[in-house]
């Protein structure tokens, strides 16, 4: 290749560059960053926004002291867990991180209004909001609150994936999972508990008893 070729060569990546570099600052300009606005709640504050976490764990806890057929043990349990859920969902609430009113939120509310038209008490109690989060996650509450991240939604190809998601957690607020599973953590803990309190009972009986032979 000789020198006009080269030179020739150069120009025209050179070229081919300035175009490139002059359609990259078009397109920035086309999109006006100057007017972006972060998505924001909109419409009237739904009531979860507005309780204190005593309020709503005082009218679970009357809940609570009604049922029957319930060990004190048991209800005790249940009052902690209402305790200490009431108040992390709403630190959660009051983040500023959870949606209601925006257009992602109605959307999540419009396909879980399709799959809960033929349950209309789970429609009436059942409240879905938006957390911004670009984590892939979803969890119910035993409030029947479900939280779906954006980064989910961002990751779903189609509504009936979106559909499948709230099922699911729908399906644990039904269930009852979120309080059995803390009861069943805390069973364990408590048998555990108890085991290694027997071992040590154990243990000093016998250091006693030697104690005792041994003077």
């Amino acid at each position: 290749m000789n020198y006009q070729d080269k030179f020739a060569h150069v120009s025209h990546r050179i070229i081919y560059f300035l175009i490139a570099v002059l359609f990259s600052v078009f397109s920035l300009s086309a999109q006006d960053f100057e007017n972006f606005r972060p998505t924001q709640c909109q419409g009237a504050v739904p009531n979860d926004f507005k309780n204190y976490a005593t309020e709503k764990f005082r009218t679970e806890e009357q809940e609570i002291n009604k049922s029957g057929n319930k060990s004190k043990q048991q209800k005790k349990l249940e009052k902690d867990f209402s305790l200490k859920s009431n108040f992390e969902i709403n630190d959660l609430l009051f983040s500023g991180r959870v949606l209601f009113g925006d257009p992602m939120t109605q959307y999540v509310n419009d396909v879980a209004a399709i799959v809960l038209n033929d349950h209309p008490d789970l429609q009436k109690t059942i409240r879905f909001y938006i957390i911004k989060s670009d984590v892939v996650n979803a969890f119910a509450t035993q409030q029947k609150i479900v939280f779906i991240n954006s980064g989910l939604l961002a990751q779903l190809n189609n509504e009936a994936e979106l559909a499948f998601v709230l099922c699911h957690e729908i399906g644990h607020i039904v269930k009852n999972h979120v309080l059995e599973g803390y009861l069943k953590k805390e069973s364990c803990d408590w048998k555990f508990y108890e085991i290694i309190s027997k071992i040590f009972s154990t243990i000093n009986l016998q250091s006693t008893s030697l104690q005792c032979l041994q003077s």
